[in-house]
This record gives C-alpha cells, sequence and structure tokens, in this order.
C-alpha cells in the first residue's frame, strides 16, 4: 500500500549569529499543501538563548522527542508542502505559549487572509515553479502574523521559508531530512518528515493524527481544512 499519511517535525533551530545574543524567543510556524490545508503553529514553549560564538560556545534550540509538529496530513498525501517559520524575541519575556495562535483566531482578518491563502494554494499546480507559487500564496499569512506580534511589542527576528516537492518516489520513502537557512546565514532550521502508510502502519496513523489534536488541544494550532 501506498503512503496516505505524514508529519512535518522541527528537529532543531541553530543560531549562527556571528556575534553574541542573549535573549528569550518563541516560534510561530505557517505551513500549508497545494490542497488548501493551512496550518498555524505554536511550539509548546520557548526558549532562552545564550549564544557566545566567540567563545564556541553558540546556542541551539532543541525540541526533543519527535520534534514540534509544523504539519500534519491524513487521508492522501499532497503534491507540495510550503512554510515559514517566524522566529520572534519575546520582549515581555514570559510570553503565554499560544497567546498568537488564539490572537489569530480571534481576529477576522487573519482568518479572511487565511481563507484567501487556501484557495490559492489549490490552485498551485505541480512541480518545482509551483512549489515557489505556493510560498508565495502563503507569504500574505505570515505577514499578518507579524503584525499581530507586532501588535503584541515582540519582535519577529527571523522569517525562515521553506518547501518540498513530493514526487512519486519520494512519496514512497518512510522518511527524510531538510534542512533551511535563513536569508542571512544567522539560522538553520532542521527538518525531519516521516510518512506512513495507513494500513501497515495503524500506530504512526494514530499519532499523526494525535500531535494534531494535541497542539488544538492546547490552543497552540489554528488550521484551515483545505481539501
Amino acid at each position: 500500500m501506498a503512503n496516505n499519511a505524514m508529519i512535518v517535525s522541527v528537529d532543531r533551530i541553530r543560531f549562527t549569529w556571528q556575534r553574541s545574543k542573549k535573549m528569550r524567543v518563541y516560534a510561530v510556524g505557517i505551513a500549508a499543501d497545494n490542497r488548501g490545508k493551512v496550518i498555524v503553529t505554536e511550539p509548546p514553549g520557548s526558549a532562552s538563548i545564550r549564544h557566545l560564538p566567540a567563545r564556541n560556545r553558540p546556542s541551539e534550540w532543541d525540541f526533543f522527542g519527535d520534534g514540534y509538529p509544523i504539519y500534519q496530513r491524513t487521508g492522501g498525501l499532497p503534491d507540495i508542502i510550503v512554510a515559514h517559520l517566524l522566529i520572534v524575541r519575546d520582549r515581555r519575556k514570559m510570553r503565554q505559549t499560544g497567546e498568537i495562535i488564539q490572537a489569530i483566531a480571534g481576529d477576522e482578518s487573519a482568518q479572511g487572509v487565511i481563507a484567501n491563502a487556501s484557495s490559492a494554494l489549490k490552485k498551485a499546480g505541480k512541480g518545482g515553479l509551483a512549489s515557489a507559487s505556493a510560498l508565495g500564496a502563503l507569504l500574505p499569512v505570515a505577514e499578518i502574523a507579524g503584525k499581530i506580534i507586532s501588535k503584541k511589542k515582540d519582535k519577529v527576528l527571523q522569517t525562515i521559508s521553506g518547501s518540498m516537492f513530493l514526487d512519486a518516489e519520494r512519496k514512497k520513502q518512510d522518511s527524510f531530512s531538510q534542512t533551511n537557512v535563513s536569508p542571512d546565514n544567522n539560522m538553520e532550521v532542521e527538518v525531519d518528515v516521516f510518512l506512513f502508510d495507513a494500513t501497515a502502519d495503524k500506530d504512526s496513523i494514530a499519532e499523526t493524527k494525535e500531535a494534531e489534536t494535541q497542539l488544538e488541544a492546547d490552543g497552540l494550532l489554528f488550521v484551515q481544512p483545505g481539501k
């Protein structure tokens, strides 16, 4: 049987600034596929960064276990997945986890932007050029998330974007990894992708569904279902 479910998790974020930094950061993930599903998530916690490259002590935000799930789907694989990961400096020092997701869920203009992005993603098509088109279609969601973050007096330090094209061969794989680098080379995001067959891997499918259910229960998830 073919794989028909998957989960994409952020394994770790490496900070590669040339100069020392000390701050608290959190993240907002925005991921989507060419079937119109849009997922906005937050990891279940923030990180205290103490970055000392001159002393050979660079900082790393490691999401232990299975990582921070940024995208999940069951019932069939898409051809394209795109994502923007916002790394945010918490100026209040203890931003409540899930606060940004709740603000997005309660903002009518944000919901409208997400719905429009979902419609545009369904028209993205397939292939490498379509990946770029899908990433652009998702950009307005990242922009409105940034505006909501700004209203809370926090600062988006970096938006790290990435896409993956799932051709027939890749859809047969059990897993693969991908690293995305920020445009100014200040951060690297390591992503793990797991694909499952619903018939042969029932436990894995349950875990995939549970990842989304748990994020929703914790108030760390906003979903536009798509097809």
